[in-house]
């Protein structure tokens, strides 16, 4: 009679182990992808046609072995054949741009392939690390960027506030932490990423006890150590 048990037992534990793999496999093609999106973002904002050229090569590339190897996961995503399909053409059209100079147009288009694969992530509950990151990118600039010349010039509570929801947003980055089991194949040593992201959490410890304690004088130099402490993070994902 035990017997009869074991085998249930035994199907149901490869199951679960594949289902965990395939997850795996999708988020680290996911995370790979990135390393040739974020090097095609980045050249295409700085409208240098010498890195754009080749920066828009390997995205192509990368994109037709990430939507042919996850075809099996990405096609659970409601709307995922509409949604590939513009990023294709989205594509075409950025690599256009790119070879007739008009680079910016080219980033406009990249940004919102970025949209797309986020939404698609966010569909199928597999949102990765550097998702949660360009999220923040988001909350740092409306936070930081938009408002007054200088943040001194903005009402305290109000910046106190923003500051805050930066603050807690980065928080549950930090309780998220990134997968080793993801990004440990790309990197022997995340030592230097680590290092990072803990030097980014004193940045932010640093704005916001600087915004309570009414040292408004200091908030502008503050606040661009945390701009540029995200920068470092974030350009690392895509060396």
């Amino acid at each position: 009679m035990k017997n009869c048990y074991l085998l249930p037992w035994l199907v149901f534990a490869l199951v679960g182990s594949a289902a965990e793999e395939q997850e795996l496999a999708f988020l680290q093609a996911s995370v790979a992808f990135d390393q040739a999106l974020i090097p095609a973002l980045v050249s295409t904002k700085s409208g240098r046609a010498e890195t754009a050229i080749p920066a828009m090569d390997r995205l192509t590339e990368a994109w037709e072995v990430y939507k042919a190897e996850q075809a099996p996961t990405l096609t659970k995503a409601s709307g995922w054949s509409l949604i590939r399909d513009g990023i294709d053409r989205r594509l075409t059209m950025a690599g256009r741009f790119v070879a007739s100079s008009d680079i910016g147009m080219a980033h406009v288009l990249l940004e919102q392939v970025r949209a797309d694969l986020i939404r698609i992530r966010q569909v199928l509950g597999r949102e990765t690390f550097i998702d949660g990151l360009v999220a923040f990118h988001d909350r740092m600039e409306a936070a930081l960027l938009e408002g007054p010349p200088s943040l001194a010039e903005m009402d305290r509570n109000t910046l106190l506030s923003k500051v805050d929801a930066l603050d807690a947003y980065w928080t549950e980055l930090e309780e998220d932490e990134f997968n080793a089991d993801v990004f440990g194949y790309l990197w022997s040593d995340t030592s230097d990423l680590k290092r990072r992201l803990i030097n980014q959490r004193r940045a932010i410890d640093a704005l916001r006890e600087a915004v309570a304690g009414g040292r408004l004088e200091d908030v502008d130099q503050l606040a661009a150590k945390v701009i540029k402490g995200f920068q470092r993070i974030y350009l690392s994902f895509g060396s």
